[in-house]
């Protein structure tokens, strides 16, 4: 007597062709963005990354084709200040940068050009940062713990900007203004300072933000993320017509609101759009 085979659901038989992004990251202030990419599908798997170092075999099957938006290297690279700075300084197309220096390497005293600020190697919103404004401060800093710690040069440029980025230019940008009353005012951040967009007359472009932009999209591309943001300090000296500026640092996990995260939606889904027509 011959068995006759069941029957298998045509929904059970087919394989999956469509993946929603998965994105991966401990900013909260992403939920919105993770929201929007629930909705989308694409004919191969991708994966997100805004801060995180979790490996891709840890959440796509080995061998998989996978499409990744930052790389946990580009990641490590970005937030480590001092692997940053050295990456800056291999760039060939160039990143303006302040003068950086591990403990260890620090130059005679009198050769420093101060005020110069001591900074967390791995750190976020300007933690722990001190501005050692003569020799006398920095030997009492010397005299305690430097763990972690590394020095920069001090930029003092009155305006503060961040670009959000690709290699493909800048999709958004914030202008950092200090809020009223704001007692440190040599630093910018998010607990001292609001954030007005292009459209917003405070955000007073300087004459050369195309290079401002092009020096950017140089340091993102020198840590090897493929999206984020890049913090530039800029001289507001209205006697020269070229404003100096220095990039300060790159960021794979940039706070976000809803425009921020409706412009990563969009950018994210160009970057994995571009990387399927390759």
């Amino acid at each position: 007597m011959l068995l006759k085979k069941k029957k298998v659901s045509s929904s059970l038989s087919k394989v999956a062709t469509k993946f929603r992004p998965r994105l991966r990251t401990k900013n909260y202030s992403t939920d919105g963005l993770k929201d929007m990419l629930r909705e989308c599908l694409f004919p191969v798997r991708s994966l997100i990354r805004m801060g995180s170092l979790t490996e891709t075999e840890e959440i796509v099957r080995p061998g998989a084709k996978v499409i990744e938006i930052n790389t946990v290297e580009s990641i490590e690279t970005s937030r480590n200040k001092l692997l940053m700075h050295e990456a800056f300084d291999r760039s060939k197309k160039g990143v303006s940068h302040v003068k950086y220096y591990e403990v260890k390497e620090l130059p005679d005293f009198k050769s420093l050009k101060f005020p110069i600020l001591a900074k967390k190697i791995v750190g976020q919103g300007g933690e722990g940062m001190k501005k050692l404004d003569k020799v006398e401060d920095l030997k009492k800093f010397l005299s305690g713990s430097t763990s972690g710690y590394y020095f920069e040069e001090y930029f003092n440029g009155a305006r503060e900007y961040r670009l959000h980025v690709t290699e493909d230019g800048c999709f958004l940008a914030w202008r950092k203004l200090r809020k009223e009353g704001a007692k440190e005012r040599w630093y910018f951040n998010s607990n001292n300072c609001i954030w007005a967009g292009e459209s917003n007359e405070s955000f007073d472009k300087p004459s050369n933000w195309n290079e401002i932009v092009e020096h950017s999209i140089n340091a993102l591309k020198a840590v090897g993320l493929s999206i984020g943001a890049v913090d530039v300090r800029v001289s507001s000296k209205k006697k020269i017509r070229t404003h100096e500026f220095t990039v300060l640092e790159t960021n794979s996990a940039p706070a976000l609101g809803n425009i921020g995260s409706k412009a990563y939606f969009e950018e994210i889904k160009r970057l994995i759009n571009k990387q399927l027509n390759k």
